[in-house]
């Protein structure tokens, strides 16, 4: 069993360094949402923009946190790392088309773009675009079906 000055010491070094990956992901240009898809891309392990959102407020049991801790410092090591060789992320994360946050506004251009060219895609145009936007197939699907 631990001593509580040793578990205290644990502790800050988890606030510490939940304080320094928000900074750290939010300088590289990466939303919550971001950084579960490619953590889970990476490490087979996905993680939801709540989950990500709970362990920047440590709101998670205390397990939790240091088993997110692991991955995110590892994804982050690893993310900084590429910037170091290249100012571009597409290298590292060719499966993702890397965006800063305003993705929204961007895919609603992007879909009616695809929209006005196209109305009715087929099945490899949706994947396609989908893949474009780093978005799942059944979401552009549902968004040109509602249009």
């Amino acid at each position: 069993m631990q001593s509580p000055i040793h578990e205290t010491t644990e502790l800050e070094e988890l606030e510490e360094f939940v304080i320094n990956f928000r900074m750290r992901r939010l300088k590289l240009g990466f939303s919550q949402t971001d950084v579960g898809s490619v953590v889970g891309k990476l490490y087979g392990k996905a993680l939801s923009q709540p989950t990500i959102s709970r362990f920047e407020v440590l709101n998670l049991s205390y397990y939790k946190m240091c088993y997110l801790q692991t991955l995110l410092q590892k994804w982050l090591e690893e993310t900084e790392d590429s910037l170091k060789h290249s100012s571009d992320l597409t290298g590292f994360y060719p499966f993702t088309t890397y965006q800063p946050i305003e993705r929204g506004r961007l895919s609603q251009r992007s879909f009616t773009r695809a929209f006005m060219h196209n109305p009715k895609p087929t099945s490899e145009e949706f994947g396609y675009l989908a893949e474009r936007l780093g978005m799942e197939k059944k979401v552009v699907r549902i968004w040109f079906y509602n249009r």
